[in-house]
């Protein structure tokens, strides 16, 4: 983050789109395909929110279909990517409104 920051003097965009599905290695799964998301999210939001002296940009978290319906074979992915959606919903409405 620091070498990008120092590169492009500010962050425009974040795509986070990092995703495993490992049903066996649930914790690994949601560390990465959740935890990274809000984790990232809140990093680069410091960074580009105009009220914190940022340029503004865009953030796109990347979810599945398992965010909108279940995978039956699947279900701590289900659970995470409908947290994804939920979580990206909330920051959304936050960003707007406060």
């Amino acid at each position: 983050m620091v070498k990008t920051l120092e590169t492009f003097r500010g962050i425009d965009i974040l795509s986070n789109n990092a995703s495993i599905l490992n049903e066996s290695e649930w914790e690994k799964t949601v560390s990465i395909n959740l935890l990274g998301v809000i984790k990232v999210t809140y990093l680069v939001l410091q960074h580009i929110n105009k009220s914190d002296g940022g340029r503004g940009g865009v953030i796109v978290n990347t979810a599945s279909i398992a965010g909108l319906g279940p995978l039956l074979h699947c279900p701590v992915y289900t659970a995470i990517k409908h947290g994804v959606v939920g979580f990206t919903q909330a920051i959304a409405v936050r960003k707007v409104f406060s």
